[in-house]
This record gives structure tokens, C-alpha cells and sequence, in this order.
């Protein structure tokens, strides 16, 4: 978030848009397409504590060496992490009435 605020403050009312590299590798990414199905559920209806279990166990059962899931107003943050490679995902959150 604050890093957000900072942009704005450079880049005013103009649009931006912030593109993170990551060292993902096949085993981040099957392990991502598993939980994508949590983490998009979660940034619907907000049930966050199902999509954190999901990704953990992913994470176990794909033998990921860490995983992080945090969670703002307006985003879930997710960092996967195996070996010497990363993988970083910023999920939109959204009401069900479709609105973030």
C-alpha cells in the first residue's frame, strides 16, 4: 500500500501501472494454478481464512520451500518461494457485487 501512495504522489491523477518480475519456475507455477482457484474465491467473498489453509497445504504438498499471503483493503499479496526461484501475484480484491 504505501509504495501505491508513493506512485500516486509522483504520478498524480495519471494512470500507472506496476509490473513485478519474479523467478518463477514449473513447480511455483503448478503449485499457483492449484491455489489460484482459493486465492480468487477469497478476493470475492473475503473467506480468507479457507483461502490461507488452501495455500498452505498447496504449499506443502508441492514442497515450496516458504510461502507469504497478506492481505489489504484492496489486494492479496502472494509470494511463493522454491529453491532460488520466486513467484509474486497481486490479486485485485472484489465485492461480490462485483466492485473492489
Amino acid at each position: 500500500r504505501a509504495l501505491g501512495d508513493d506512485i500516486r504522489q509522483v504520478m498524480g491523477e495519471r494512470p500507472f501501472q506496476l509490473e513485478i518480475e519474479d523467478s518463477r519456475d514449473e513447480v511455483l507455477i503448478a503449485a499457483y494454478r492449484r491455489m489460484h482457484y482459493a486465492l480468487q474465491e477469497a478476493a470475492t467473498n473475503g473467506s480468507f481464512v479457507m483461502m490461507a489453509e488452501a495455500v498452505a497445504h498447496i504449499g506443502r504438498q508441492a514442497q515450496l520451500d516458504d510461502h507469504r499471503l497478506e492481505v489489504d483493503n484492496d489486494y492479496i499479496f502472494l509470494d511463493l518461494r522454491h529453491g532460488e526461484h520466486r513467484l509474486y501475484e497481486v490479486i485485485r480484491r472484489r465485492s461480490e457485487r462485483g466492485d473492489a
